[in-house]
């Protein structure tokens, strides 16, 4: 008897409660789909490289499911509380029959198992689906090679969203039950009676917050948007802290400022079902509060996890591509002078053929012109230093500025096929080349003023009055901080501090040069053995981090880089960043829009008396089904506006920090961020409104 009851509920529950089960079900398929990326990407053809980053991805994305089951729990539980609301009238019935508070516990329970279960089937059932689909994700992301595709089930993940969902289901059933417990007959029979008190408050104390809300937020604002460069851990933590409290105070302002302002524009207040419309909005708000500082907050925080990821994981990949001109850079190190060396001789001295080896090969020579970064910026070095902060500016200040021959310089220009980038200097004449945005322009004020140097004793003067867009030593972003171009004849006076040598391989296809960069690294170890601290045997580990940390500068040096190896670990960097942004993304929200949408279905279950009402007054269907639309759309809509200005300034920020370094922008990872956005948060919106519209005429 009790079993098919609560089926019976449990009927009627789907039918009128999409919401809670749509949250389940798509909260069990996303913890699916996350946790499963370690078995997805077993059958992918990858490097020894992304294989490791693949396996790191997966431990942090389990580290961060612990999180993500706190929320989901958390949101199961608040999400019971409207299913129990809505059930009073039936447990007074219940009750008034007879029936004790144990069995009606019991039924409850047996619909939470019920749920439980058919949540947790339909939700791993989508997950398997989705998680096929994530496997092309993670060709993309990782660059794999899909050709041995199969359709995979993951049993750990299974087992591991079975049990952090059955103890979810758990801790549910224990709050439905005390719930029970509480519960007064009375109560249980007014319930549709007894909504939400509406309390104006004291509407200048309102004023006086939000004015004091507004001066903390334009405070958060002018620190993070134009005073970024001063921030430390602790002043961005302060800046967080002001951002939240100001949240807070707008909502309890605007929660008592919002029915008076409304009641003011009398000609507008009393429109159609305008004064039903903001007092309904006005309670909303006034009683969520705290869950709508929570809601704006958890949103900041997804489009900002959003577009930094996505433009980071775009950065890095196209940084490959355009900041690594060759398939293999070596960084050779071995001081002029009697018996050195050049890469070139050491690979011919141990009989190795570069003309046989490779498609081409090339060399350039960086010597130490002894040269500040004030030395070449001159009087513009404090503005750059204000500009950027003092905390990377130290950076630049201890290192001397690198200098290349101008005819160093026009054969990598050559070896890049870029022969229009060459360039022609007097014997008194030096020109700069560097790839940071921000710091082309202190650069391109020097030249213009005419800035002198010194170098080996001789003055010389810019060739150009703009520094050149370009760079020598490989990476994955624009980090050229300014180097130096001069004569042969000065080049030749100094010291040749490093050697940077380039290779092209001689393959046609992906697969062709990683052979040939199996067999370049075999024979780059054997040659380089003595060279490279990394492959050395008589050094230690700890001896090994000092020349690493630069606490030691070793007489001999190699270091080896592919542009295979730093693809491979550019890419795991970017795809980890872009999964748990995602993953924890998605969960915000859906938990955003479940709350939000919760409390809206709670309050129009309520409300179903004053709806009833309006209809008997002669009120429009259409007026009506318009006002329940503007209640909707504006609970949704202000949390959204508040957090979207909060991640303008926020993002003007990460933007303005990082230009320095990267060249894409964050424009077109707001627009897929805003799609996202549009598609969770837009359909939780339109099916609540559909939900509550549904819920207001059941009774007409």
């Amino acid at each position: 008897m009790l079993f098919k009851l609560s089926l019976n509920n449990i009927r009627r529950s789907i039918r009128d409660y999409a919401i809670y089960f749509f949250t389940l079900m798509i909260g069990v398929a996303v913890f699916y789909v996350f946790n499963a990326i370690e078995t997805q990407t077993a059958f992918l053809e990858v490097s020894k490289d992304t294989s490791e980053m693949i396996d790191i991805m997966t431990k942090a994305l389990s580290g961060v499911s612990v999180f993500v089951a706190v929320v989901l729990g958390l949101l199961i539980v608040y999400a019971s509380r409207f299913l129990m609301k809505r059930r009073h009238k039936e447990f007074a019935v219940y009750l008034t029959l007879g029936m004790s508070k144990g069995r009606i516990s019991a039924i409850l329970l047996t619909e939470t198992v019920i749920i439980g279960i058919g949540s947790l089937i339909a939700g791993l059932i989508i997950g398997i689906g989705l998680s096929q689909l994530l496997s092309a994700v993670v060709v993309d992301l990782f660059e794999a090679n899909m050709t041995k595709f199969r359709f995979v089930l993951s049993g750990k993940s299974v087992l591991k969203t079975i049990i952090y969902f059955g103890i979810m289901y758990v801790v549910v059933m224990i709050f439905n039950s005390r719930s029970i417990g509480k519960c007064k007959l009375i109560d249980l029979i007014q319930s549709d009676k007894r909504g939400e008190r509406l309390r104006l408050h004291n509407p200048w104390v309102c004023l006086v917050m939000f004015i004091i809300s507004a001066g903390m937020l334009v405070w958060a604002y002018r620190r993070i948007g134009w005073q970024y460069s001063n921030l430390d851990g602790w002043g961005s933590v302060l800046v967080l802290a002001v951002i939240a409290a100001a949240t807070f105070l707008f909502f309890w302002s605007v929660s008592g400022l919002l029915l008076r302002l409304a009641m003011a524009m009398k000609k507008t207040y009393f429109t159609k079902l305008n004064s039903f419309t903001y007092r309904q909005l006005s309670s909303k708000v006034t009683t969520m509060v705290f869950s709508m500082t929570v809601i704006c907050l958890m949103l900041f925080s997804t489009v900002c996890l959003l577009s930094i990821a996505f433009s980071a994981r775009k950065t890095l990949n196209n940084g490959v591509k355009e900041y690594f001109q060759s398939d293999a850079e070596i960084a050779f190190y071995n001081r002029t002078g009697e018996g050195a060396m050049s890469c070139e001789e050491v690979y011919a001295e141990n009989g190795y053929d570069l003309s046989a080896a490779f498609k081409k090969a090339e060399s350039v020579m960086i010597y130490d012109s002894g040269l500040k970064f004030r030395d070449v910026l001159g009087k513009y070095t404090d503005d750059f230093a204000k500009a950027l902060g003092s905390n990377l500016i130290t950076v630049f200040y201890f290192d001397n500025r690198p200098v290349y021959s101008v005819s160093d310089f026009n054969r990598m220009q050559e070896f890049r096929g870029r022969d229009d980038r060459k360039i022609t200097l007097a014997e008194d004449e030096y020109a700069v080349f560097c790839n940071m945005k921000e710091l082309m322009k202190y650069y391109d004020k020097a030249l213009s003023d005419g800035n002198e140097i010194t170098v080996a004793g001789r003055t010389l003067k810019p060739a150009f009055d703009k520094c050149k867009d370009d760079f020598v030593v490989g990476s994955i972003q624009r980090t050229e901080n300014g180097s130096l171009i001069v004569p042969d004849s000065v080049a030749a006076e100094l010291e040749g501090k490093y050697e940077i040598f380039w290779v092209w391989y001689d393959a046609a296809t992906p697969k062709q040069k990683r052979e040939k960069e199996e067999e370049f690294l075999a024979e780059y170890r054997k040659i380089f053995k003595d060279y490279d601290y990394m492959l050395r045997e008589d050094l230690t580990d700890e001896e090994k981090q000092q020349i690493m940390n630069g606490e030691e500068e070793p007489d001999l040096y190699a270091g080896l880089l592919t542009k295979f190896q730093l693809a491979d670990e550019t890419v795991g960097i970017g795809a980890i960043a872009t999964f748990i942004a995602l993953y924890l993304g998605i969960v915000f929200l859906i938990t955003c829009g479940a709350i939000l949408a919760l409390k809206q279905l709670s309050d129009s279950v309520d409300s179903v008396g004053r709806y009833s009402i309006l209809r008997k007054i002669g009120a429009d269907e259409s007026d009506i089904s318009a006002s329940l639309f503007r209640q909707t759309g504006m609970l949704f809509l202000l949390p959204l506006l508040l957090a979207a200005l909060h991640s303008f300034f926020a993002l003007r920020c990460a933007n303005k920090m990082l230009s320095i370094f990267i060249k894409e922008g964050f424009v077109s990872s707001m627009i897929f961020t805003s799609v996202i956005i549009l598609a969770i948060y837009g359909g939780y919106f339109l099916i609540t409104y559909l939900c509550s519209r549904t819920i207001i005429r059941e009774k007409r």
